[in-house]
């Protein structure tokens, strides 16, 4: 392996890791909003049993 291929490997390996980040925090925000939908969706069904 040569010197140049180093920097390159490091930046290949940068861009993966960001993609992988993004992706969880996304996920992370997302969370909340999937949390309000189950409640909503638990309130509804205990409702509708009434």
């Amino acid at each position: 392996m040569g010197a140049h291929q180093l920097p390159k490997l490091r930046r290949e390996r940068y861009k993966k890791r960001n993609t992988v980040d993004g992706a969880i925090n996304k996920l992370k925000q997302s969370r909340g909003y999937i949390y309000l939908g189950i409640a909503t969706s638990a309130a509804l069904v205990m409702w509708l049993r009434t």
